[in-house]
């Protein structure tokens, strides 16, 4: 690679992307689509900082700096805040691209563009269709189908897979050197493939102790607790969004570990797989702000 991607993985995609660098004249709109925390917006925020940077992405320059800490005038940043993307943001965002810039582009990095609602999309189209000046929109999402067609067509695709166990490791053990066998391997089963969230466990002692803590609850109410012992701990989960994000993320890797542990028992795969099904659907009806409570107890019926 000529460029610090600083990722985990992704080798053809990063290639993919530096060969469209070196023309010198990159395609005005991209779209990273792939599973969530492997390192996308990273990947989009590096890819503004190459364009945007007059000394070939130095890291030192005031420029670099600005990216980095997100306060750069010509590169535009929505990160995802667990909000949905209103049509007032986009008006602001085509606003600020109409002004006059000292920059090589202006650049709009939107994470999880699946957040648009339908009038914001709207709204961004003719933009997308016909940018103004040189303009670069940096777009992530996890699933192509929330998107609608007319924002896809225009842009440019790349797909973006987990990293394979092997580059996981190795990329953790290079970045991370002092952590233990033990708490590597531990990290790497709970992050479930996601480079993203395993950073976040190595680099935050107590958000690690935390999952591992939910991990033993999930793994009492799975093999030992009573209904009764269930619907009680659910209760207080449903109150703290947050924490019932960790919990259906963790129960998932939960499961699957489970899956590869029942591969010489139909019935029980049977089970698991019903399992994992019924926890994506709590997700998917979580988006559509159904009630937590009702979800988790339907959830915790099926075990």
């Amino acid at each position: 690679m000529i460029y610090d991607w600083n990722s985990i993985g992704h080798t053809k995609q990063l290639s993919y992307l530096e060969q469209e660098l070196r023309t010198g004249t990159p395609h005005h709109a991209y779209l990273f689509v792939g599973p969530e925390k492997i390192g996308k917006f990273s990947i989009a925020k590096t890819f503004a900082s190459i364009v945007q940077c007059q000394n070939n992405y130095c890291h030192t320059c005031s420029t670099c700096a600005q990216i980095k800490k997100n306060s750069h005038l010509d590169t535009i940043l929505i990160a995802d805040d667990g909000s949905t993307i209103k049509v007032a943001a986009m008006r602001d965002v085509i606003d600020r691209l109409s002004r006059t810039s000292q920059s090589n582009y202006k650049v709009i990095l939107i994470e999880n563009v699946d957040r648009f609602t339908p009038e914001a999309a709207n709204a961004l189209l003719k933009t997308l269709e016909e940018p103004t000046g040189k303009t670069i929109f940096l777009f992530t999402a996890t699933y192509l189908r929330t998107i609608l067609p007319t924002i896809t067509s225009r842009m440019r695709l790349v797909h973006f897979q987990k990293p394979t166990s092997e580059e996981l490791e190795a990329g953790l053990r290079q970045r991370f050197p002092e952590v233990d066998e033990d708490t590597l391997i531990r990290v790497i089963g709970l992050s479930l493939g996601m480079s993203g969230r395993a950073i976040e466990l190595l680099e935050d002692q107590d958000h690690l102790l935390e999952i591992k803590d939910l991990y033993e609850e999930i793994n009492f109410l799975y093999t030992s607790a009573t209904t009764a012992k269930r619907m009680t701990q659910i209760q207080e989960l449903a109150k703290d969004p947050q924490r019932l994000r960790n919990f259906l993320d963790l129960f998932t890797t939960y499961l699957h570990q489970q899956l590869h542990g029942t591969s010489g028992d139909p019935a029980a795969q049977a089970h698991v797989i019903t399992l994992l099904e019924a926890t994506h659907r709590v997700n998917h009806l979580l988006e559509r702000n159904v009630n937590p409570r009702l979800l988790l107890e339907e959830l915790m019926i099926t075990i």
